[in-house]
């Protein structure tokens, strides 16, 4: 047995650090990155925290498919609490009802709760619609919530 691993363990380590420059040198995984939508440029881990710069989201907000998007300067999330992410500097952009009227949503600060799909926004929250009414909060909290 020692004479096997003799031989054994030596070519098993070669073979590894062979298989690792071969690798890096033919990186055979380049044809999937253009594929991939993966920019790490923007993002940085401190701790339990991952924060994320100009962070885009857009999606649906009721079965009758009215559309959203939200924007922000930086979003943060901690990995304890992976439903919840702190929004700076946000923009929003909501269909409502009518599917003629537009809302925007604008707000200093945010929080933003994926499990209960609401958006509680927070300080210098300015609300404006298509159809020209627009409304001032300062350092009021504003719920906007999925309908379901």
């Amino acid at each position: 047995m020692v004479r096997v691993l003799r031989v054994a363990v030596p070519t098993a380590v070669f073979l590894a650090m062979a298989s690792v420059v071969g690798i890096s040198i033919f990186n055979p995984f380049r044809i999937l990155m253009p594929a991939l939508p993966v920019d790490m440029d923007n993002l940085v881990v401190s701790g339990s925290k991952i924060t994320m710069e100009a962070p885009h989201l857009s999606g649906y907000t009721t079965p009758d498919r009215r559309p959203y998007d939200l924007w922000a300067k930086t979003a943060t999330q901690d990995l304890t609490d992976p439903d919840r992410v702190e929004l700076t500097t946000l923009h929003s952009k909501v269909l409502m009802e009518d599917q003629i009227t537009t809302v925007t949503l604008d707000a200093r600060t945010g929080i933003f709760d994926n499990k209960l799909q609401t958006l509680n926004l927070h300080k210098d929250i300015f609300l404006q619609t298509s159809s020209g009414y627009e409304a001032r909060l300062s350092q009021a909290l504003s719920t906007w919530a999925k309908a379901q």
